[in-house]
Parts: structure tokens; C-alpha cells; sequence
């Protein structure tokens, strides 16, 4: 008799239900183990990945900045600075302030008893430890470094180097270098949770590892710094708690599903038991029939159940589906991770689906757009603030006729404000190419939108002053111009504040800035009712004076321009600025037609006013024009001049005083054209700065100078031969090339060169410390220097004893002048400045007896000028003899 447990119901429904929950069982356990052991593998790689990265970060930056601190111990202008207690604080200050522009790091200087040597930048390290270390470093002369913990909680790195000279037995210094670690960690992307710790080998205080919840690697490693080395230990930690409420998850999820599986599975195996149990049955009952002799009808079996057709097919099934669950996963991400906004609707334009982004830039919700046309996003075409704007239905045709459609439009938002985005549309298409619907993406403009109407505004106004600028100014005037009134006419004139620089330097850019201010108010005030006044740049300014009135009452009204004023512009203190300005002006259509035409005329005269003793207003005339003309003809010549070899030297003698005895000869550039005439430097070499010609112009007096020598010193044994020179030439270092080049050809033919430097030129030459070194390395070559035109404009007396000068040349203005007893005080003045200094004092200029008398009077021996020779060509020269009589008036007159 058939039991219910050996029924073959029974048995299919026991052994499915074993087998699968044995496998989903092994299968969560595998899983799980995977998932541990990955995710385990990965949090460790990514750990030593942190540690390469913070090791790589530290010992580059600490290395870089050891080898900063070691290159700045070997300067000489440190060893000067630590050697010289007068006014290095002038040269030192700028330096520190470029070397710690960073606030990660710091370097500090100390002299040998560990104090600060520049008293504004006084050290502030409140550890006890970074004391220590200075007197460690004071008593036994040797670098040390370590790391401690300041009481704001930063992790500094203290390292000191000790500062020695090659002239000098004792350490001259210290240096002390503070890095914090913290803010360098800072700059590394960590990922989250992570923790870093630095220390000495030595000296480690790592971090507890609290539980078996946290991972943490260690490593030793060594930064390297010339001569320097520094032994480190790095500890990096991350909690890995939130992995396990990740597996723990996951797992709960794995028998929740196993469960409910096996439920089903039950089911359907009850029921596939009962089917297949039937089917036998029938198949039974028919053979009983048939072997009981009756007549059966035998069924077609339509079930079609091979066990082989149900695995190939389960298998190509499962396969098709986990690409397509892949594909659906991904896409899905996309979808609701995209910064862009989505759309898709079907083909009758109802909205089927949106993502997050595009519900938080309309503040719709899902509910509310699910089912709606498309159009309800769309703004409507009479609310378009602008007639550039693409309606719905122009975008829907360009869909139908290409498929897509791409440019700007505007939504509406959840209250029905416009939004102006940027849209890309297209068609959907199956892979037959049906039609799907359509997909839109759009990004939100209006932070772009709100820029571009700032930049407009931006672009028609100036910052400083709140005054139209030159733009606004162009847009004024063209019409103007272009379609003048029968009688119409203006005067524009360029304004110029005078010495700008000069106040920026001596005050600093703000106070400068508010001179400026206070300018244009000062020209609002002064000018005519009506008139435009805009700043073009800098502190240049353009008034445009609209002539209602006869043009002599137009002069006078425009002369109570052109005067000085006095201006408040303290920002931290009261103080008054005494200052002027410059103009130049045109008139409309006397002088000019044309827009460009008027500017030019008013620049050339702005130019003439600033030349001519500026704080005036000059009218633009026939004889400006003359000169601009002259001016741009030297400048169209000055390349021809320079491949033709027109710019040579000539040579002025520098001599004995009191006998008039060849000592030397200055070379001074000439250039003679057919068409110009004879040109002084005064009239071509400002000329060559702007057009970036000066240093080309500097090579080919040097060559000839270098030519013409073996001639001068066969003539006048062991005189000098002086040359000028630019600034410019030492920028790319080449002067120090140009002459390490004659040097290899001829070892003694820099012997009796001297360079000549102006002071206001040496002011303005940026990177002083390469200067210096360039300038030493001339001198290493056999070379002399002279500071030239000395007291005129800007002197600076750190400067003159910081730099390498032998020689000082008092400038021409002063000797001109020097019956005026200031002027004769000035000049005594600078001899006695100048021979303390151990420098060859030589005056320029030299043109009367009386100042021959009174200069060597007052100490000064050599000197040039017409009183014994004017500059003469190479041919010339050789034909004077070595002592020269002075001349007088008259003789001079004639030479």
C-alpha cells in the first residue's frame, strides 16, 4: 500500500527542498566569506595606498623645503646680512616674505645666539621644545630637527641648520624651519575616517589601536635633504565598523531571500508533483484499459518537458537576463546620479520618467510630472523675456525632421518663474528602430546667465572709480563722430597723474588707488558742465569737452586743470599727498577727424607736457606732429640701423683733474642717418627699451667697444674704457654669456672694462638676488662697475653697499649747478658717501673752470665733459694726446 512519505509527491518535494536549500545555504556562507576577505583585501590596499601617498607628500615638500633651507645658508647676501647689522632688515624683509609665502611652512633666521635677526619677524613657536631645540643647536653647532605638538593642537616638524661662511671659522647663524604636518595632511584628499599620525623613529607617539574594529598600518621612512636626514614613522588607522554593518546586512538579506525561496520553492514543487503525478496516472489508467481490453483514446501529450530543451533554454534565459539586469543596474545609476536633468517621454509626449536632478531644479515632485505633457515644463512664448528664445513646437519640429535638437530655451519652476537651461533633445529609438519616445537633458544657466549680466555691467564700468571706462567711453564718442552737427565740436583731452610710481612705492598701492580716486574727483569738479569723463587705465584718464563757447574762452576754462593738489589719502593714518598732473589735448575737427586721429594728437601732446616739466596742459600743434614724426621715423630705422651697423661709440676721455691726464674714455652710443642727422642715446634708446631692441642695441657697442680696445690700448696704456648698460641684459643672463664667450677667445681682453649701471635703473630691476650674483660673477671675470647718474631720481644707500660697485659717477645735473650752494653741499655730500665707501668718485659733465676748481676742492680728482673733450669716433681718439688742456668757452664752442 502507497504511504504518504514514499509517494513520489513526497519524495520530488524532499529532495528538490534539500538540494536547493543546501546550495542557497553554502552559497550565502561563500559569498559572505568572499565579501569579508575582498572587502578586507581592498581597506588594506587602500591603507597602504594612504601611507605611499602621505609618505610621497611629506618627504617631497619636507626634502624640497630642506634643500630651499640649505641653498638659502649658502648665499653670500645671507652671510652679509648675518655679518652686517645696518639695514639688512631693508633687503632681508622681502626675501622672508617671498621664502614664506606658504602658511604650511616656515623659515626662520636666527643669529649664532638664537635670536631673530629681522625684528618684525620675530619667532612665535610657543612650545617649549622648539626652544630646546635652538639651544641645542646654539651650544653644539649642529643641525637637529624633531617634532612636537604646539598648544593649538598643530603637529610641527622643527629642523635648524646651522649657517657657516667659507671666510668665517664660527657659525654666523641659524635657521629654523617650522613645518606644520597637520596643514600638509590637509592638502591630501583623504578618504573619510582615516587617521595620520607622523613622528620621529625615536620619539613615537602612535596612535592606540582601540578594538579589533580598526585597521592600521606602520611604516619607517627617511627624508632627505643634502646633507640632512630625517628618520620618520607614519601610523595610519581607519575604523572598519561600518564594513561590518554592511556584511551584516547583506547576510540578513541573503537568508531573507533563501527563505522566501524556499517557501516558493516548496509550492511549486507540491505543485509539479501533483502535475507530473497525474500524468503518470493517466498514462497508468490508459494501460490498465488497454490490457483490460477497452477501448481508450490515447491523448496527445502536449507538455513538451525534456529535461534537456528545459536546461539549454533555462541556461540561454538566465544568461540573457543577467546581462540585461546589468545593463539596467548601470543605467539606472546614470539616470538618478546624473548632474543633468532627464526627461523621457513616450511617443504621445506623456512624461513616463524624470530623475532627481531635474525635480530640485523646477522644485516639481515626481507625482506631479508622471502622465503630463512635456509642455508643462516648458515656459510659454510670451513669457520669454527675450526674443531669442525657441518655442516647443520649433524644438518638436527639428526633433521630427533631425532627430534631435541642441541650444538654450527656458523652463518654468514649480511657481512658474523662468529658468533659462541649455537643451539637448533627441529621438528614442528600439534597436529595430521604432519609436520609442523622446529623451531631454538640460542643464540649469542661470548662475552662467547672472555672470554674463555682471560682466555686462562690468565691462561698461570702472572698479576704482565708478566712472565710465574706455569702452563706455569709445561707445560715446563714435556716434558723435560719426554723424556730427553742423557745428559741432569738442576738445579730448588725456590726463596723466604725475610720479604715480613714486607714491605707490613710497606709500604702497591703496594710497595710491585713493589718489586716483580723489583725482577724478578732483576733474569732475573742475570740468565743464556736460563734459565725459572716463579713466582709460592706470592713472590715465580722457575728458571729452563738448566746444558750446569760443575756443579762447575754452583755453582759459581748460587751464585751472592743469595745476597741483593736495590730496588726504591716509587709509591707517592722516596723511596729505602733494601731487600734479599732466594733459594733453585736441581739438575736434581742427586737429583731427577721426577717432584714432584725435587720440593720437592727444597722446602726443600728453607726451610733450610730461617731458617738459609736466603739471601743464599743451595743446597739440604742428610742431608736436614734426617731433612724433621724427620719433616714429627713428623707430622704423632703428632695426635697419642695427643690421647696417650704424650705432657705434664714441668716446669721450675721463681725466686727471688737476692735469688734465688721460685715466679713461666712457663709450657713448651714436647713430647717424642720412635723412636724421647725428643722434644722441637721448633721442633712440628709449626708443629701443619699448620695442625690446635695447639689449641688441647693448651687443653692438660692446663688439665695437671689444673691436675698437686693442686700438685705445696701444695708443693710452692701462686706461678704462666705460660702457652703459641696460637692466634688460641681465634678465635671461645674458651679459654674463656675452662675456664668458670673449673670454674663452681671449683671456685678457676684459682687462680696463668697466660697466656702468644707472641707480633709477637698478630700482626697477626685479629679482635682486640674481643681480647680485651676475654682478659677482662679472667681477670674478676682471670686470669693473660703475654706479652711474648717482643722486638722481631714486638712491638708495642699502642698495649702494650692498651691491658690488667700484667706482661712482655724480651725475651731471649736480655739477651743471654747482655755483648753488645746495647743490654744492649735494656734491660734497656725495664724495664724502662715496669715498667712505672705498668707491673712485669720477663727475660728469665737467664744462667750467670754476667746477674743475670747486670739485677738487671737495675731493674729487677725475673727471669727463666739454671742458676737456667732447665724445669723439675711434679715429679721433687716437689722434689726442694723452694729457688734455682744458678749453675755454669759446674753444669749446668749436670742438
Amino acid at each position: 500500500m502507497q504511504t504518504k512519505t514514499n509517494s513520489l509527491q513526497y519524495q520530488i518535494e524532499k529532495k528538490l527542498i534539500s538540494i536547493v536549500g543546501w546550495s542557497l545555504a553554502l552559497t550565502a556562507l561563500a559569498v559572505l566569506i568572499i565579501a569579508v576577505l575582498s572587502l578586507y583585501i581592498y581597506r588594506v590596499s587602500k591603507l597602504e595606498h594612504v601611507q605611499e601617498l602621505v609618505i610621497t607628500k611629506v618627504s617631497t615638500e619636507v626634502s624640497g623645503k630642506i634643500r630651499d633651507m640649505n641653498v638659502l645658508a649658502e648665499s653670500p647676501l645671507l652671510w652679509a646680512a648675518l655679518t652686517d647689522s645696518g639695514g639688512r632688515e631693508a633687503y632681508l624683509e622681502p626675501l622672508f616674505q617671498k621664502i614664506n609665502q606658504n602658511a604650511i611652512h616656515k623659515i626662520e633666521l636666527l643669529d649664532d645666539r638664537g635670536r631673530p635677526v629681522i625684528e618684525s619677524r620675530a619667532v612665535d613657536i610657543n612650545i617649549p621644545q622648539a626652544q630646546q631645540l635652538i639651544s641645542h643647536t646654539v651650544q653644539t653647532n649642529q643641525s637637529k630637527h624633531t617634532i612636537e605638538t604646539a598648544q593649538d593642537g598643530q603637529s610641527l616638524l622643527l629642523t635648524t641648520l646651522v649657517v657657516n661662511a667659507p671666510f668665517i671659522d664660527t657659525p654666523l647663524g641659524i635657521l629654523l624651519l617650522s613645518f606644520d604636518l597637520n596643514k600638509l595632511i590637509e592638502t591630501i584628499d583623504l578618504p573619510k575616517g582615516v587617521t595620520v599620525n607622523i613622528g620621529m623613529q625615536n620619539n613615537l607617539p602612535a596612535l592606540p589601536k582601540q578594538g579589533i574594529w580598526i585597521q592600521q598600518t606602520e611604516a619607517d621612512f627617511l627624508v632627505s635633504g643634502q646633507s640632512q636626514k630625517l628618520a620618520l614613522h607614519l601610523t595610519v588607522q581607519q575604523s572598519a565598523l561600518n564594513s561590518l554593518f554592511v556584511i551584516t546586512f547583506c547576510f540578513v538579506l541573503i537568508l531573507l531571500t533563501g527563505a522566501l525561496l524556499l517557501h516558493r520553492l516548496k509550492k511549486w514543487s507540491l505543485s509539479f508533483a501533483r502535475n507530473t503525478t497525474a500524468r503518470l496516472n493517466a498514462l497508468l489508467e490508459q494501460a490498465r484499459d488497454i490490457v483490460a481490453g477497452k477501448e481508450v483514446t490515447v491523448a496527445k501529450d502536449e507538455q513538451h518537458d525534456e529535461i534537456s530543451l528545459l536546461f539549454t533554454s533555462l541556461q540561454q534565459m538566465l544568461s540573457t537576463q543577467q546581462v540585461l539586469n546589468k545593463q539596467l543596474s548601470t543605467f539606472s545609476r546614470i539616470f538618478d546620479n546624473a548632474a543633468e536633468a532627464i526627461m523621457v517621454t513616450d511617443m504621445n509626449g506623456d512624461i513616463i520618467d524624470v530623475n532627481p536632478a531635474l525635480l530640485k531644479i523646477t522644485g516639481q515632485t515626481k507625482s506631479q510630472l508622471l502622465g503630463q505633457k512635456s509642455g508643462v515644463l516648458y515656459r510659454d512664448i510670451h513669457q520669454s523675456p527675450t526674443g531669442e528664445a525657441i518655442s516647443q513646437h520649433l524644438i518638436s519640429q527639428s526633433i521630427d525632421r533631425f532627430g534631435e535638437w541642441r541650444g538654450e530655451t527656458y523652463f518654468k519652476d514649480v511657481e512658474g518663474r523662468l529658468i533659462p537651461v541649455m537643451l539637448s533633445a533627441s529621438r528614442l529609438r528600439a534597436e529595430n528602430g521604432q519609436h520609442l519616445g523622446n529623451i531631454a537633458l538640460f542643464s540649469d544657466i542661470r548662475p552662467l546667465k547672472q555672470a554674463e549680466n555682471q560682466l555686462r555691467e562690468l565691462s561698461y564700468n570702472d572698479q576704482l572709480t565708478g566712472m565710465p571706462n574706455y569702452r563706455a567711453f569709445v561707445d560715446h564718442i563714435t556716434p558723435l563722430l560719426a554723424h556730427p552737427d553742423k557745428d559741432f565740436s569738442c576738445a579730448l583731452i588725456f590726463i596723466d597723474l604725475d610720479h604715480l610710481k613714486i607714491i605707490n612705492d613710497k606709500y604702497g598701492h591703496e594710497e595710491g588707488d585713493l589718489v586716483i580716486i580723489k583725482l577724478s574727483e578732483h576733474l569732475k569738479a573742475c570740468l565743464p558742465e556736460g563734459s565725459f569723463l572716463c579713466r582709460r587705465s592706470g592713472d590715465e584718464f580722457i575728458a571729452l569737452i563738448h566746444n558750446k563757447q569760443q575756443l579762447p574762452n575754452l583755453l582759459q576754462t581748460l587751464r585751472q586743470l592743469a595745476h597741483t593738489f593736495t590730496v588726504d589719502a591716509g587709509i591707517s593714518e592722516p596723511r596729505l599727498i602733494h601731487t600734479s598732473f599732466s594733459a594733453g589735448a585736441a581739438i575736434y575737427p581742427d586737429d583731427a577727424q577721426e577717432l584714432n586721429g584725435l587720440l593720437t594728437a592727444a597722446d602726443m601732446a600728453l607726451r610733450v607736457a610730461k617731458e617738459t616739466g609736466r603739471s601743464q596742459l599743451v595743446w597739440y600743434s604742428k610742431n608736436i606732429q614734426a617731433r612724433a614724426q621724427r620719433l616714429n621715423t627713428i623707430h622704423e630705422k632703428l632695426t635697419l640701423a642695427l643690421t647696417q651697423g650704424l650705432i657705434i661709440p664714441y668716446y669721450q676721455p675721463c681725466v686727471e683733474l688737476s692735469t688734465g691726464r688721460i685715466l679713461g674714455f666712457e663709450a657713448l652710443a651714436r647713430w647717424t642717418d642720412a635723412e636724421l642727422g647725428t643722434m644722441s642715446p637721448g633721442e633712440f634708446i628709449e626708443i629701443a627699451e619699448q620695442t625690446n631692441l635695447i639689449n641688441l642695441v647693448t651687443v653692438a657697442i660692446l663688439n665695437k667697444v671689444m673691436a675698437d680696445k686693442p686700438f685705445i690700448d696701444a695708443h693710452f696704456k692701462g686706461v678704462a674704457i666705460a660702457v652703459n648698460i641696460s637692466p634688460h641684459f641681465f634678465v635671461k643672463q645674458e651679459i654674463t654669456t656675452f662675456f664668458a664667450n670673449h673670454l674663452e677667445r681671449d683671456v685678457d681682453c676684459l682687462d680696463g672694462l668697466v660697466l656702468e649701471l644707472t641707480e633709477s635703473e637698478l630700482s626697477q630691476s626685479p629679482q635682486s638676488i640674481q643681480l647680485h650674483l651676475q654682478l659677482q660673477m662679472l667681477i670674478g671675470m676682471g670686470l669693473k662697475l660703475a654706479i652711474d647718474d648717482f643722486g638722481k631720481g631714486y638712491s638708495s644707500l642699502s642698495r649702494l653697499g650692498s651691491l658690488p660697485f667700484q667706482k661712482l659717477k655724480i651725475d651731471r645735473d649736480f655739477v651743471r649747478d654747482i655755483d648753488d650752494q645746495t647743490n654744492q653741499k649735494i656734491v660734497k655730500s656725495i664724495i664724502a658717501l662715496g669715498t667712505s665707501l672705498g668707491l673712485e668718485i669720477i663727475a660728469e659733465g665737467v664744462e667750467t673752470e670754476l667746477q674743475r676748481e670747486v670739485l677738487m676742492n671737495n675731493g674729487c680728482h677725475l673727471g669727463q665733459g666739454f671742458l676737456f673733450s667732447k665724445a669723439l669716433p675711434l679715429a679721433d681718439i687716437l689722434k689726442l694726446d694723452r694729457i688734455l688742456a682744458a678749453h675755454t668757452p669759446n674753444e669749446q664752442q668749436q670742438i
